[in-house]
C-alpha cells in the first residue's frame, strides 16, 4: 500500500498499511484483543506488536504498557479494545504519542461525555490537531492482506484465502463480516469498516483505494454519504485511475431511512438523485448482495465487454425458457443472432426456433459439437459484446458434474471477447471452474438475473464517457428576475410565481389577476375564451376539493356563474378570504401533463426533476432526477431511458415534438435554479402541458418558494 498524503486529509498509510500496531485494552480474556493478535499472527505481519493495558502487567505474551505514549517509539496505528467512555482518552493518549492511527469499535461513544462535553467532538478536534486518521467508532475496522496488517476485529482463520485485488468499504460492520465469509472467487485488497464516520468517511478511503496499486475494483456498501462532494471527487478520481466502483446504497425506504438515521447518524438522501450523481461520476449502482457480488466477478475478467448485447448458449431447452424470462424480469435484452451466424449454425443444429438467443444447444447430432459451434456464433457475432454458457454444477453434488469448461475455453482462446460459465442459481457453482476460468481470463458466474445484469454493468462501465461539465446561461432577464426576488424565505402564489417565470421567459398561459376592482367577465374577454378561473390565497392550501377552480368558461355569463359559485364557497368555507383575488387565464389546449420541479436535497444538493404530471404524478410515480447544474446533453439521456422519453420519441410522441422540446424546457428551469445561487429553495412547476404541434411546453401550475441563501 503507498502512502496517500491529501491535504485535506491526515495521511491515511499509518491505517491501512501500518508497520507496527499496539492494542489498547489488551487481554487475555477472549474478545476484540485477542482476535486481533490471533489474526495478525495468521498473517504473519512482522512488525511490533505493543500490548497496552494500564490494569495489567502482561497480556497476549509481552508485557503492557500503561499508555501509548509510555511506549518506547509511537506505534503507526493503535486499535482500542475500550469500552465508549475511555475512547476520548485514549485518542488524547495517542496524539501525546505521536500516533498517526486509530481505530475504535465502541459503540455508544457518541452518547458519552468528556470533560462536560461531547466525546466525538473532543475525539475530532484531537484528531485534527494531531493529524490522526481515525477509523469509526461502532466500526469492525481494517484488514490488508497485501501488507499482512489487520485492525480488523474479526478472527482469520485462513489468513491466506482472503488475500485479492478488491477493495471493499462497507458502513455496515455486519456487512464487512458477510463478505468476507465467500471469498472463493476474488479476495480483498482491502476491507474497510468505516462505521460512525466521526473523523475519516467513505470518501476519504476511496479517495486512497483509487490510489491503491493492488486494487483492481472497489466495492461500497453505503447507507449515507457525509462528505458528498469528497466522495463525487473520489468517484472521478477512480474513474481516472481505470478502477471500477460498485455502489449498493440502502437507506431507499422510509424504514430504512430510520434504521440508517439510528445506527450511524446519518441521513439518506433521495434515491433517485443519489443515483443519478453515481452515474454521472462513473459508479455502478446495483440494487442486491447478490448483484454486488456477480459484478465484482465480471469486472475482475481479464476481459470486460466492449459492446451490449449478450449471447446466451445452454445444453438444455428448460434452461433456454428461464433465461428469458429472466432476462425479460431484469430488463436484459438477449439480441437475436445475426442472419449470418444463425445460418451456419442452423446447418448443424438443424431449424433454429425464435431469435436463436438463447441457443438450445441440445439439437441434433454431436452434443460437444454442437455446444462448440452455439458459442463460437456468438464469439462472431456483430450484435454480441459478451458469450455466456449455462450449466448447473456444485462442489459436493451427489450427480456426476458437467463438463462443459473445455469447450467454452477452447472457444474464448479464439475470441476477444469476455466468455462467461452462469449457474442459473445464486451461490451454485464449482470452486474448481472458477479457478480454471479465472486463470483463463474468463469468469464463473451465478444466477441468471445478478448475472446478465452484472454483465451489461461491465459493458456500459466500459463504454461510458463523461458528459461535459456545461455553465448555467439564465437570460440577463432572467437574472434580473432572480435579483427582484423577495428576501428570506417565502412562498410565492401562482400569480406571482408564474409573473416570475415569464419574467425568466418561460411559457406560461396568457392571463391576469382580478382584484376586488376589476371585472372578471372583462378580464376574460380580454385574455381570451375559453378561460379558467381560479382562487389566488396562500391561506388555501387546496383549491380543488372546494370547487374554487372553474375550468373551460366559454363566455361572459358562464364567467359570472363560475365567479358568483366562487365568491359563494370562498364565503362558506374560507370567509377571511371571501375577497381573495381571481386569476383568469386562457385555457390550455390537451396534450400531456408533465411534472417539472428543482430543489435540494439535503444530501445530494440541487436536483431537477421530470416525470409525468397532473394527477398521474402520485399514481405512476415514474420520475428521473438529474444533478445540477445538468452537464451537456444529461437531461437528454436520462430522458432517454425514461418511459416518457421513449414515449415521445415514438411514433405516437411525434405529434408533441418529441423529448427535445421537453429536455430544452428542463434544462432552462434546471439553470434558473442554479443561477438563483440558493434564493430559490424550489420550483415545482404540476403540469406543464405538452401541446400537438406546440413548440414548447407550458406551466399550468406553478409553486416557487424564496430562501435565504447560505453563506
Amino acid at each position: 500500500m503507498s502512502r496517500i498524503v491529501n491535504p485535506a486529509r491526515p495521511d491515511l498509510g499509518p491505517l491501512l498499511a501500518p508497520r507496527s500496531i499496539a492494542i489498547v485494552g489488551a487481554s487475555d480474556r477472549p474478545g476484540p484483543s485477542g482476535r486481533i493478535f490471533a489474526s495478525l499472527n495468521a498473517l504473519g505481519f512482522d512488525g511490533p506488536i505493543y500490548a497496552v493495558n494500564p490494569g495489567r502487567s502482561q497480556a497476549l505474551g509481552r508485557a503492557c504498557a500503561p499508555s501509548l505514549a509510555a511506549l518506547a517509539e509511537p506505534p503507526d496505528a493503535a486499535v482500542l479494545c475500550v469500552s465508549p467512555e475511555r475512547v476520548a482518552d485514549a485518542v488524547l493518549d495517542a496524539a501525546a504519542a505521536g500516533v498517526k492511527a486509530v481505530v475504535s469499535y465502541a459503540s455508544g461513544v457518541g452518547r458519552m461525555q468528556h470533560g462536560g462535553r461531547n466525546a466525538i467532538d473532543v475525539i475530532r478536534e484531537t484528531c485534527a490537531r494531531a493529524g490522526i486518521a481515525f477509523c469509526g467508532p461502532d466500526c469492525m475496522g481494517v484488514l490488508n492482506p497485501a501488507t499482512r496488517s489487520t485492525l480488523y476485529m474479526g478472527e482469520l482463520l485462513d489468513a491466506q484465502a482472503v488475500g485479492g485485488d478488491v477493495g471493499l468499504i462497507t458502513q455496515s460492520g455486519s456487512m464487512a463480516i458477510g463478505l468476507l465469509t465467500d471469498v472463493r472467487r476474488y479476495g480483498y485488497s482491502h476491507v474497510v469498516s468505516t462505521g460512525a464516520e466521526a473523523v475519516l468517511t467513505s470518501a476519504d478511503y476511496l479517495a486512497a483505494l483509487a490510489e491503491d496499486p493492488a486494487t483492481r475494483v472497489i466495492a461500497l456498501f453505503l447507507e449515507a454519504v457525509r462528505d458528498m462532494d469528497g466522495f463525487l471527487a473520489a468517484l472521478d478520481l477512480a474513474r481516472a485511475r481505470g478502477k471500477p466502483v460498485v455502489a449498493l446504497k440502502v437507506g431507499k425506504t422510509a424504514l430504512s431511512r430510520e434504521a440508517a438515521l439510528g445506527h450511524t447518524g446519518g441521513i439518506a438522501g433521495d434515491a433517485r438523485i443519489f443515483s443519478a450523481l453515481l452515474r454521472r461520476h462513473g459508479a455502478i449502482e446495483v440494487q442486491t448482495l447478490e448483484e454486488l457480488t456477480e459484478t465484482i466477478v465480471c469486472l475482475r475478467a481479464a476481459r470486460r465487454p466492449a459492446g451490449p448485447g449478450v449471447g446466451i448458449v445452454s445444453p438444455s431447452g428448460g434452461h433456454v425458457e428461464y433465461a428469458l424470462d429472466t432476462a425479460a424480469h431484469a430488463g436484459v435484452e438477449l439480441p437475436p443472432m445475426p442472419p449470418a451466424q444463425r445460418d451456419r449454425l442452423g446447418v448443424l443444429l438443424g431449424p433454429i426456433s425464435g431469435q436463436a438467443n438463447p441457443v438450445d444447444a441440445w439439437g441434433n447430432g454431436d452434443f460437444e459439437t454442437n455446444l462448440r459451434a452455439g458459442l463460437k456464433a456468438f464469439a462472431d457475432s456483430p450484435a454480441h459484446g459478451a458469450v455466456v454458457l449455462i450449466t448447473d454444477t456444485m462442489d459436493g453434488q451427489p450427480t456426476r458434474p458437467t463438463r462443459y469448461v473445455d469447450a467454452l475455453l477452447d472457444v474464448a482462446a479464439a475470441s476477444d471477447k469476455p466468455f462467461y460459465l452462469l449457474s442459473s442459481r445464486s451461490g451454485l457453482f464449482r470452486r474448481e471452474y472458477a479457478d480454471r476460468l479465472g486463470a483463463h481470463g474468463a469468469a464463473q458466474l451465478a444466477g441468471v438475473g445478478p448475472a446478465l445484469r452484472a454483465i451489461g454493468h461491465a459493458a456500459a462501465w466500459r463504454r461510458a464517457e463523461p458528459l461535459p461539465g456545461r455553465r448555467p446561461a439564465p437570460s440577463p432577464d432572467a437574472l434580473a428576475a432572480v435579483a427582484a426576488l423577495p428576501a428570506g424565505d417565502a412562498w410565492l402564489d401562482e400569480a406571482r410565481a408564474k409573473a416570475f417565470l415569464r419574467a425568466c421567459g418561460l411559457p406560461t398561459p396568457p392571463g391576469r389577476l382580478a382584484g376586488p376592482g376589476d371585472d372578471p367577465a372583462a378580464v376574460a374577454a380580454e385574455v381570451g375564451h375559453p378561460v379558467a378561473v381560479k382562487v389566488i390565497d396562500e391561506r388555501i392550501p387546496h383549491r380543488t376539493p372546494y370547487g374554487l377552480l372553474q375550468l373551460d368558461l366559454a363566455g361572459a355569463a358562464q364567467v359570472e356563474a363560475a365567479v358568483a359559485t366562487i365568491r359563494e364557497r370562498l364565503a362558506r368555507h374560507f370567509p377571511d378570504c371571501a375577497d381573495a383575488p381571481l386569476l383568469v387565464e386562457r385555457m390550455t389546449p390537451a396534450g400531456i401533463d408533465l411534472f417539472v420541479a428543482a430543489s435540494t436535497d439535503s444530501e445530494c444538493g440541487p436536483m431537477l426533476v421530470i416525470g409525468l404530471g397532473g394527477f398521474l404524478l402520485e399514481a405512476v410515480r415514474d420520475v428521473i432526477a438529474v444533478p445540477l447544474p445538468a452537464r451537456e446533453g444529461e437531461i437528454a439521456a436520462r430522458l432517454a431511458d425514461s418511459a416518457v422519453g421513449r414515449f415521445l420519441d415514438s411514433r405516437s410522441g411525434a405529434m408533441f415534438g418529441g423529448a427535445a422540446p421537453l429536455a430544452q424546457f428542463a434544462q432552462a428551469v434546471g439553470d434558473l435554479y442554479a443561477a438563483a445561487a440558493g434564493r430559490l429553495g424550489l420550483i415545482e412547476l404540476n403540469p406543464v402541458r405538452l401541446i400537438a404541434g406546440g413548440a414548447q411546453p407550458v406551466i399550468l401550475d406553478a409553486l416557487l418558494a424564496t430562501r435565504t441563501p447560505t453563506p
